[in-house]
């Protein structure tokens, strides 16, 4: 479970499905190539954390 970005609980329990489920991305890389793509991933990711 966790909170979206309008402070709503996202779950992923199969009785409460829908499209919103919470997401994780976990990027591995060097520390240089993941600032060089920060840029990018804001301009993505709309609303979250």
């Amino acid at each position: 479970m966790g909170f979206g970005a309008h402070s709503r609980i996202h779950t992923a329990k199969i009785l409460q499905l829908c499209e919103d489920l919470p997401i994780c991305i976990e990027i591995v890389d060097t520390e240089e190539k993941i600032r060089a793509f920060l840029p990018t991933l804001e301009r993505m990711v709309q609303r979250g954390l």
